[in-house]
């Protein structure tokens, strides 16, 4: 496996790194995307998108950070967000994969703490045909992919209805079963994690990253090296990839003006905040706004 410093990350596998919207979501088969790579897909990661994996023909094998794991099908993968893995497919291999944005499944499953455990470790079981059956897992992936390709009205709550059906079901099967890994945390991982929930308490403020550095008792380069071996990216983007996630939020489920959601983030200036939505969204707050509410 490449070093650390060495491992890609992607959006979806061989595409370019971008800001994931707050419902993010993009179904496709296994074949298209693995197919197209000779079966095998290298190490990688993905900062802030979940997937999982319904492999209804052919097998292969996993490597997740350390951990080895061979499967056939029928079998269910999931593999949360931030996690290093690769992917050997045998020839032929099938089936549907998700990939979602982690807000999304927040948002969409209420903070339920039985999915919140699922998406924590890796799970990999085969050979379950019958527990796929008895939860309804395949037809859940089979009408997600419909509405995910069909722009019908109320698409995206059909899209979430059927998503939280998936997570529901692959939860069950993982308590019924206990197959789940656990993933041995490196001090990277436990830092990063106390630097994520230092952020979820203070993102509206405009602290300094060399403060956050002094709060989690480490210096500001250990703190930006860290966030680059998880994430592979700098510290401040996490900052302002959670202000971002906040503004979408308001944006799409209030009807607060721009710039009372600027002010709300921390902005003095409405001005600073449009500009800050533009760079890392390509497109105006109120573009934004428009473009997907009018999706819906």
């Amino acid at each position: 496996m490449p070093t650390v410093s060495a491992i890609e990350r992607y959006a979806l596998y061989g595409e370019p790194v971008r800001e994931a919207e707050l419902r993010f979501m993009h179904v496709e088969h296994i074949a298209r995307r693995s197919g197209a790579h000779q079966w095998s897909i290298k190490p990688h990661a993905h900062a802030d998108l979940h997937q999982i994996l319904l492999l209804t023909s052919g097998g292969g094998g996993m490597q997740v950070e350390a951990e080895q794991f061979h499967f056939t099908a029928p079998a269910l993968i999931v593999v949360p967000a931030g996690v290093v893995h690769a992917f050997e497919f045998s020839p032929q291999t099938n089936g549907p994969v998700v990939t979602v944005a982690e807000t999304f499944v927040t948002d969409a499953c209420r903070g339920d703490a039985v999915v919140a455990g699922l998406l924590k470790s890796v799970l990999c079981m085969d050979s379950i045909a019958d527990e796929l059956a008895a939860h309804a897992i395949p037809d859940a992936f089979e009408a997600l992919a419909a509405e995910f390709t069909w722009p019908a009205p109320g698409r995206m709550l059909m899209i979430e209805a059927h998503l939280v059906r998936v997570l529901v079901g692959a939860s069950r099967i993982a308590l019924e079963r206990r197959p789940v890994a656990p993933r041995n945390p490196t001090s990277d991982t436990i830092l990063v994690e106390r630097f994520r929930q230092e952020i979820e308490r203070t993102f509206r403020e405009k602290i300094p990253l060399g403060d956050y550095a002094r709060r989690l008792g480490v210096t500001e380069s250990r703190l930006s090296t860290a966030c680059r071996r998880v994430y592979g990216e700098p510290a401040v983007k996490l900052v302002h990839r959670r202000r971002l996630v906040e503004a979408q939020r308001y944006l799409l489920y209030t009807g607060h003006s721009v710039s009372e959601i600027g002010y709300y983030l921390g902005f003095q200036d409405p001005s600073y905040f449009s500009r800050f939505f533009m760079k890392m969204t390509g497109e105006a707050p109120s573009d934004y706004r428009s473009r997907r509410i009018a999706a819906t």
